[in-house]
């Protein structure tokens, strides 16, 4: 179960997959978005995420996810030195864990937009699963991939996510 949990906390974002749909109900236009975050477990990728402080400022975080393992990168401690296993998300345990953070609430993802992330375009969606939790997600138009996310946070500020896909490495 922790192991799950870690999952979550990894990918910034709840990660629903089709996978689960028995467990728990998903509108049509959750479809780009679950196929989007069950992706990240099987590609490397980058992110780097902003977390705003509670009292100004702001926290950032690097993480790389190659082969199978994370490696954690935050500039005020410097790298984490284990780096961890990514397991996909995937079956009866993540319904569980949806289930403890949501309370089996329903999803609901609506396209809002499109925008450019990094050189391509994307699609915007609001992912919320009622109305004191929502999540803007940008998701490639051609390659199907999450390219941006942003989160509420405490502070009202959102906790911002940028991913990339391109030549990454293990960096230790």
């Amino acid at each position: 179960m922790k192991r799950i949990a870690q999952a979550i906390a990894w990918a910034g974002v709840v990660m629903a997959t089709s996978a689960l749909a028995p467990a728990f109900a998903m509108d049509a236009g959750c479809k780009a978005y679950s196929a989007a975050l069950h992706a990240l477990f099987y590609m490397p990728y980058h992110k780097h995420t902003t977390t705003p402080g509670r009292s100004g400022g702001a926290f950032t975080s690097d993480d790389i996810v190659v082969g199978g393992k994370q490696y954690i990168y935050v500039p005020a401690r410097g790298p984490i030195p284990a780096a961890k296993s990514v397991t996909p998300f995937d079956g009866p345990e993540a319904a569980l864990v949806y289930d403890r953070d949501f309370g089996g609430l329903p999803l609901i993802c609506k396209r809002v937009g499109r925008e450019t992330v990094n050189g391509e375009a994307a699609d915007i969606y609001v992912v919320s699963s009622d109305v004191t939790f929502a999540t803007r997600l940008w998701i490639g138009q051609k390659s199907g991939r999450l390219l941006k996310d942003e989160s509420p946070s405490e502070s009202g500020v959102p906790i911002r996510t940028v991913f990339t896909y391109d030549n990454i490495k293990a960096p230790w």
